[in-house]
């Protein structure tokens, strides 16, 4: 999804994590990736709500974005790519 479309991203109470668009139809739902409970009983967020909040610096900040594409995902172009010559 472009940067330019995410408007912030949220980490709901019940673990979901939702990427909130300029038009909340096209809001994303990443589904329950934390554990609430647990992350209340241990008093510390999950890697869910850490993540949500890392991404939501990111729309807010683009000095924060990445600049560079991520080499797993390149190299994982590049083999899927048939074989040149």
């Amino acid at each position: 999804m472009p940067w330019d479309r995410i408007a912030g991203v949220a980490y709901a109470r019940r673990g979901e994590v939702v990427v909130r668009c300029e038009r909340p139809q096209d809001d994303l739902h990443l589904g329950s990736l934390g554990i609430p409970p647990l992350e209340r009983l241990l008093r510390q967020p999950g890697g869910a709500a850490v993540a949500a909040a890392g991404i939501d610096a990111m729309v807010r900040d683009p000095r924060l974005r990445p600049v560079a594409p991520c080499a797993a995902r390149s190299a994982a172009r590049a083999a899927d790519r048939p074989p040149s010559g």
